[in-house]
């Protein structure tokens, strides 16, 4: 038994460790000194929580010194996440120029977007109306755009695997699409659904 008090005393030491670093000397304007844990803080005011019996003060920040009003400024509690980074226009409009390319759509998507080979320019333009404030907003606007286009590029190339143009004695018949188009839904659903997403979270990496 009492070879197990060495172990004993030697892990309370290791638990009782992160505690006791927690405790700062502090010192006011006029010299005086107290040992105390920081617990909380105010624009004007911080709680100091006494070693030995626990008791809390809340005391001015302006009655401690420079040491110690410059330890309160770079304080944080354990449980509150560091501020995020401030994210700039400029970031934004840098990170819209890099949007992917789509590889090799070849024909218009005229089941049901008329004259449109690829959506990168849609995209653009509503990744362009993005703002430092208004990043996560936008983010959903596009992401939820994304969602229904996919469901539609979707349909369009199912149709047109089901019911393919075919070789006729007139020629091939339209069937319910052109292989062409169902090339471009295809290399577009690709797009929506691998390159975009990666894509947009780099937006949400700008304020990490």
């Amino acid at each position: 038994m009492r070879n197990s008090l060495p172990i004993v005393r030697f892990v309370l030491c290791l638990w009782l460790l992160p505690l006791l670093a927690q405790a700062r000397t502090w010192t006011s304007q006029d010299g005086r000194t107290l040992e105390a844990d920081l617990i909380a803080k105010t624009v004007s005011t911080v709680t100091l929580r006494r070693q030995g019996d626990g008791r809390e003060f809340a005391v001015t920040i302006a009655s401690l010194s420079p040491a110690d009003r410059e330890y309160i400024a770079g304080w944080q509690p354990a449980d509150v996440p560091p501020p995020r980074k401030a994210v700039t226009e400029q970031q934004i409009a840098d990170l819209v120029a890099g949007l992917p390319e789509i590889k090799n759509p070849r024909a218009p998507l005229e089941a049901n977007y008329p004259n449109v080979v690829d959506f990168r320019e849609k995209y653009s333009r509503a990744l362009k109306q993005m703002r430092p404030a208004t990043i996560p907003q936008t983010l959903a606007i596009v992401r939820e755009m994304a969602r229904k286009d996919a469901d539609i590029l979707l349909a369009i190339t199912k149709t047109v695997l089901t019911n393919p143009p075919i070789l006729t004695p007139f020629g091939w018949s339209k069937g319910s699409g052109s292989w062409k188009e169902s090339y471009s839904a295809q290399a577009n659903l690709n797009w929506l659904t691998s390159e975009l997403p990666p894509y947009l979270s780099r937006f949400e990496d700008l304020s990490k």
